[in-house]
């Protein structure tokens, strides 16, 4: 038995029962790789696997809104910027981010809607929300 050490447990013992029964049929023994018993086929029936635990997939939200300027999809990259500073609002990249796409976009209305958010929530502002609150009023 020297492709045994090839076998799991169930399969050897598969194997040797189908070799005491003399009215076997070859072709219903399970194969692996290292059987010369198989047609040349090889396959499973667990095509899918469950996981037990559920995969975390995280994405920079910067990193996103960039990609969505990248392709104009400018009110996507808005919208991901403004939940991102609602959820971090102590990321001063995502605050420039967001103000050079309202500045670009001449979004005072998006920007004040922002602005009033950010006010309620008593989040310190950087210098770059009040110039661009000036600009708009201007």
């Amino acid at each position: 038995m020297g492709c045994k050490s090839k076998l799991t447990t169930e399969q050897f013992e598969t194997l040797k029962q189908f070799l005491k029964d003399d009215k076997a049929d070859i072709y219903r023994m399970p194969v692996n790789q290292y059987s010369v018993l198989a047609r040349g086929l090889e396959g499973s029936d667990r095509l899918v696997e469950q996981r037990k635990q559920p995969v975390q997939i995280s994405i920079d939200p910067l990193e996103l809104a960039r990609d969505y300027i990248e392709y104009s999809q400018l009110d996507e990259a808005k919208s991901v910027l403004e939940k991102a500073i609602l959820q971090q609002p102590e990321r001063v990249e995502l605050h420039h981010e967001l103000l050079d796409l309202y500045r670009s976009t001449r979004d005072a209305s998006g920007f004040n809607i922002m602005l009033n958010e950010l006010s309620e929530l008593k989040v310190e502002l950087i210098d770059e929300w009040k110039q661009l609150n000036t600009y708009f009023k201007g």
